[in-house]
């Protein structure tokens, strides 16, 4: 097995870990709940097979809904996110290079694109997440309190996890 498989398989184990033990049990101010998981599909890389990219958002997904116990949400919002992620990285990320085969980060991008580009992923998992969990409008202000919020703390936790990963990647070059 290649390395890249090997790194994105432990990444897909602590992010999986991570989300369902310890994330997904917060819930700041009664609204915003970190979703770190969708930083798995944020590092995918761009010429990866939609098929793979789907089903690992699927896999990601269904580990989530079978340790919080919730039925399909994680999985339908993860696998669309997946579905929207090359058009998303394909707005975000330089056009002079669209054929060239990069992994998305702080690093390639330049970190006011990726964080566009993590935020836009971001949102539209916790749009999708947040929708299906209320599954109505009545409530609309409790609605966008919680994907905005989850939004900006997840943010803010992929921004902290990218700079970890930066230094630790200068670290290992030096």
């Amino acid at each position: 097995m290649s390395t890249r498989v090997i790194t994105r398989l432990l990444l897909f184990l602590a992010l999986a870990f991570l989300q369902c033990l310890i994330l997904c049990q917060i819930r700041l101010l009664g609204y915003c709940t970190p979703l770190l998981a969708v930083y798995y599909l944020a590092l995918t890389p761009s010429q990866q097979s939609r098929c793979i990219s789907l089903l690992e958002a699927f896999l990601l997904g269904l580990c989530m809904d079978v340790s919080l116990n919730t039925p399909g949400m994680a999985a339908a919002a993860l696998t669309l996110t997946a579905f929207v992620n090359p058009y998303i990285l394909s707005l975000t990320s330089d056009p002079e290079r669209p054929d060239e085969e990069f992994t998305p980060s702080s690093v390639e991008m330049g970190w006011g694109a990726f964080l566009l580009y993590a935020g836009l992923l971001t949102l539209v998992f916790a749009t999708s997440y947040f929708l299906i969990e209320w599954f109505t409008f009545k409530h609309m202000r409790g609605l966008l309190l919680c994907i905005l919020g989850s939004t900006a703390l997840t943010l803010l936790l992929i921004a902290v996890v990218e700079q970890i990963h930066r230094k630790m990647l200068s670290g290992a070059k030096s």
